[in-house]
């Protein structure tokens, strides 16, 4: 069995390798031609990166204990973990600069590189240097520490967004907009990039060459091809992407993501029918067009409901990785509930919606498995106007409860 001796020894030599390709990887930067099989381990960085800040953080404490240079046994587990977190930290580092290589770009991605870079380099010499004085290892201990949680938190908004940590305390105020003032794509088509395109295509993560989170991006195109040509859907790299099969590795968004609704599938390609403008006022549009009469509804016309709003947290439970169940509008009682992922579908979590049933208006399936399943619970939505049930496989027997529905003002069948 190895000697506690033996494993700092091999722990010590080897971390001289990290630091060695942890020099040529930063100074090399894309200039190397990695073989596939380093790209996997670049890939593994996220899973890397929680042991070695657990240790890390955990050999710091060590050196915060009151009288541990009298006591060489706590020392030597304190500086073994922070010697073992700090070769996890330059494997970490490692397979973050191979993953830097592949689609990440920007000013967050610069200050997670140089941060990680620069913590390895700290937990290193604070090592060697372990025997300075006790206030002054405490006050780089701090140093590292914030360092550490800085680098992470630079992280978590490469993958997450750069207001992941503070979006809870955000407004979720929604600004109402005049049908008059409202502009196709700020207000229309921009929202559903938002939420459905942006994540994989902003600041710091840009798949593809192609930059989603402002107009000057979409503008460029990507390295496949022109973003949005107007009116050409053959040449639009949004058009082909959202259209392919979902189990198509290029069809957008990726089938782990939530998809685009019918309804914005069919804006985005009106949009892109109607001139794709980054410009054009939604009134400008003939009152007869498809688009303007789906996106109009969002500005004006909204109808008034006297029922009562459904409990917030039961709103919060139904939304899950399957289904989503959102306001009509701000403010407003009535309910949207969308089913996504085919896969996934459950058919007995419908009877979940027992708990809105008074507030449900809007109501799509489509797509989802729905043959042999009993369809005789929408009769207790008793404020549902309309229904989307496209491509679900729905038998006679089916139809005809959905037929009963007294209520019923709209039907996508």
């Amino acid at each position: 069995m190895l000697k506690i001796s033996s494993i700092r020894s091999i722990l010590e030599s080897t971390l001289f390798v990290w630091i060695g390709l942890t020099i040529i990887f930063t100074l090399a930067g894309n200039s190397l031609i990695l073989p596939d099989w380093l790209q996997v381990f670049g890939r593994s960085h996220p899973i890397l990166l929680h042991f070695p800040i657990v240790l890390l953080l955990m050999g710091l404490l060590f050196f915060w204990i009151p009288g541990i240079d009298s006591k060489p046994e706590v020392r030597e587990i304190g500086e073994i973990s922070f010697l073992a977190g700090c070769n996890f930290a330059g494997i970490t580092v490692i397979a973050g600069l191979i993953l830097a290589q592949e689609e990440y770009t920007g000013e967050l991605l610069n200050w997670h590189k140089w941060a990680g870079v620069i913590v390895f380099s700290g937990c290193v010499l604070l090592y060697f240097y372990r025997s300075i004085q006790a206030k002054a290892m405490r006050i780089s201990s701090l140093l590292l520490a914030g360092g550490i949680i800085a680098t992470g938190h630079w992280g978590a908004g490469l993958t997450h967004g750069e207001d992941f940590l503070l979006a809870p305390m955000k407004s979720d105020e929604v600004e109402l907009i005049p049908l008059a003032e409202a502009e196709i794509f700020a207000d229309v088509v921009q929202p559903i990039l938002q939420a459905k395109c942006v994540s994989c295509h902003k600041e710091g993560k840009i798949k593809g060459e192609l930059r989603m989170d402002h107009i000057e991006g979409l503008q460029k195109g990507g390295k496949s091809g022109p973003f949005v040509l107007a009116g050409d859907f053959e040449k639009s790299l949004l058009i082909q992407r959202i259209n392919l099969p979902e189990d198509d590795k290029k069809h957008m968004p990726p089938k782990n993501k939530a998809q685009l609704t019918d309804e914005e599938l069919l804006i985005l390609s009106e949009w892109v029918t109607s001139g794709a403008s980054f410009e054009q006022k939604l009134v400008t549009l003939p009152a007869k067009s498809e688009l303007y009469q789906l996106a109009s509804v969002k500005f004006e016309g909204k109808k008034i409901y006297s029922f009562d709003a459904a409990d917030a947290e039961d709103i919060e439970a139904l939304n899950t990785s399957f289904r989503s169940v959102q306001p009509l509008f701000p403010e407003s009682p009535a309910l949207d509930v969308s089913y996504f992922g085919i896969s996934t579908f459950p058919p007995k979590s419908l009877s979940d919606l027992k708990s809105v049933k008074d507030q449900v208006v809007r109501f799509s399936l489509n797509k989802m498995p729905l043959a042999g399943v009993d369809l005789k619970f929408l009769k207790d939505f008793e404020h549902l106007e309309e229904l989307h049930v496209n491509f679900t496989d729905l038998d006679a027997e089916q139809l005809k409860e959905i037929s009963e529905l007294k209520t019923l003002e709209i039907l996508a069948l």
